[in-house]
């Protein structure tokens, strides 16, 4: 099992709705404006920073979201599709460092 996985503040609802499935494999979930670490606003680069510093996933609808990492110095991510929203019109991702 996981520490945490960040729930981006463009699929909080999701993140609500599948807590139960995501408790399977963290510790804990922390969400964008829901957290202290995480305020509204945060920007993608301090997320990505954050999941970096402290081995979390993320969670997120921005298909691009993992270029932040990138930006913040991670070498490798995995990326997968983890569920969809809006009927399944928008895909919901899950950003992994790898090491």
């Amino acid at each position: 099992m996981k520490a945490a996985v960040v729930i981006d503040r463009d699929v909080l609802g999701w993140g609500d709705a599948h807590k139960e499935d995501l408790q399977m494999s963290y510790f804990e979930m922390r969400q964008v404006g829901k957290h202290q670490d995480l305020p509204q606003g945060a920007s993608d680069e301090k997320i990505a920073a954050y999941c970096k510093e402290n081995g979390f996933d993320l969670v997120t609808g921005d298909s691009t979201a993992y270029m932040k990492f990138f930006e913040v110095g991670v070498k490798t991510v995995r990326i997968e599709r983890c569920g969809t929203l809006e009927d399944g019109k928008k895909w919901i991702y899950l950003v992994q460092i790898q090491k």
